[in-house]
């Protein structure tokens, strides 16, 4: 590998290839696997106007934009926030909608910052709340918002003398040790001022109303690609939805996962040609997507 052009026999000269081998060679500022233009990096394997590339790898990660071979896509280049620079989700995350800020699967089991816990599921009143974040929701600073007997402390332990049915506010609506909250709602906070407070999952004020990938009417997150059900638009939905290319299960964006032989000419993966064909060849096209010669 590597090297200048080399002879073999008068008049004829291979040219060694190396671009379009996914990896990083001497000289290319990008690799994708293919050696096709308009996706990024060209056939030169040069990064084209206006795309983000990685040295290895498709380009367009950042733009926004959920490309078929992108795990995620939450339109900057960043790593850290649950969607890596490469395109790829970071464990422990879900990103509802590409282009949006990624956020952590609450319920997963596994305390992801900036979860303060995760016991493995969506429920509140059992020390840790169905927002992971720990109980009691009202007292931030760690300690007995309510005094003596108010309901649960700020390490959770039961009040002695009081009742701990949420009723006694305390300051700002402290949960009672029952895990109920009182007539102060979810701990205090107030659904629809733009602050996610208490238990509540999501605020997202004035725009709480329901829609797809956002927040409901009474702070809940509403339907989203990785809650697991199968939502209006959604080809299927497993939660995590990570099948890649030629597998069978779900992908990401809730979308059937790309395989050669489903008509789509898939440049991300190196395919060249798709007859459609459930096997993949036919009029000119191979069952590698490639075309006969």
């Amino acid at each position: 590998m590597g090297g200048g052009p080399s002879s073999h026999g008068p008049g004829i000269v291979v040219v060694p290839v190396l671009c379009g081998n996914g990896r990083a060679d001497p000289g290319e500022a990008c690799d994708d696997g293919n050696v096709a233009d308009a996706d990024g990096c060209s056939s030169a394997c040069s990064v084209e106007p206006g795309a983000f590339c990685t040295q290895v790898g498709p380009c367009n990660h950042g733009d926004g934009t959920l490309d078929a071979a992108e795990q995620c896509d939450d339109g900057n280049h960043r790593d850290g926030d649950g969607c890596r620079v490469d395109g790829t989700l970071e464990p422990g995350w879900v990103c509802p909608l590409p282009g949006k800020p990624c956020r952590p699967r609450c319920g997963d089991g596994t305390t992801t910052l900036p979860e303060s816990c995760d016991d493995g599921n969506a429920v509140s009143g059992d020390g840790c709340a169905r927002n992971c974040r720990r109980e009691p929701l009202c007292d931030e600073s760690g300690t007995d918002a309510g005094g003596a007997g108010a309901g649960a402390g700020g390490g959770g332990e039961s009040g002695g003398a009081g009742a701990g049915d949420g009723s006694n506010a305390g300051a700002g609506g402290e949960l009672g040790a029952s895990g109920t909250a009182g007539e102060a709602g979810r701990c205090g906070a107030v659904c629809g001022d733009g602050i996610v407070g208490g238990d509540e999952q999501c605020d997202d004020g004035s725009a709480n109303l329901g829609l797809y990938g956002g927040c409901s009417a009474d702070c809940d997150y509403a339907a989203y690609c990785g809650d697991g059900r199968v939502d209006a638009g959604e080809e299927c939905d497993e939660g995590a939805n990570l099948t890649p290319y030629g597998r069978t299960g779900c992908a990401p964006g809730c979308k059937n996962p790309h395989f050669c032989g489903d008509g789509v000419v898939d440049v991300e993966y190196g395919e060249f040609c798709d007859s459609g064909s459930a096997r993949g060849h036919s009029m000119g096209c191979s069952s590698a997507c490639i075309p006969y010669i």
